[in-house]
């Protein structure tokens, strides 16, 4: 059975989070156990309440079977609107949303199946998602949403055809299949299951 059968597409779309070049073991630490976790104490005064409870502006768009995008080291987060559409990305990490848990500590979102990929260009993830990722760099890193469409078709080229791309059959084959078939759906106005 594949590894995402039992989730949903129900129109979720792209969450993208940034983890500054300072914290490169919490990259490394949240690819390793498929965990992206926000600590309450952590995040500033206003934005506390989003952690806690599903917030429509931040983390309430994590959904079961959404896309996460997680990005390291990029460029200055301090740069104008668009201002990283030009720009790579040094380390990139894709996968599908398993788990959403707000409870007194924070935010943790699970997540598997995912694809990593090292200095990927701006252009191949498109202006949503760089500008997403741009936002989630100037806000200590929390959720940030892309549009889902065109962002699903460039995230399935992308990971359809990159070099290092895994054997048929993996639990990676089945991410791009269902990018793209969501990516599809998109398209033609469809809701589309995994």
């Amino acid at each position: 059975m594949p590894a995402f059968a039992s989730l949903t597409d129900s129109g979720s779309p792209v969450v993208c989070t940034y983890l500054p070049t300072g914290q490169v073991d919490r990259y490394d630490h949240a690819l390793a156990v498929g965990r992206r976790t926000w600590p309450l104490v952590e995040a500033p005064a206003n934005d506390q309440r989003h952690l806690l409870s599903p917030s429509p502006l931040t983390t309430g768009r994590l959904t079961l079977g959404g896309l996460i995008v997680l990005a390291h080291r990029g460029p200055n987060a301090r740069t104008a609107k668009n201002g990283w559409c030009s720009a790579t990305l040094r380390h990139l990490a894709l996968g599908v949303i398993t788990a959403v848990e707000h409870d007194e500590h924070g935010l943790n979102v699970s997540f598997g199946g995912f694809f990593r990929a090292d200095d990927v260009p701006g252009a191949h993830l498109g202006g949503a998602v760089m500008e997403a990722l741009r936002l989630s760099a100037n806000n200590w890193g929390r959720p940030v949403t892309a549009s889902a469409w065109p962002t699903l078709g460039l995230l399935a080229r992308l990971v359809a055809h990159h070099p290092d791309l895994p054997p048929a059959g993996s639990a990676h084959g089945e991410l791009v299949a269902m990018i793209a078939r969501r990516a599809t759906g998109r398209l033609h106005g469809e809701q589309v299951l995994p």
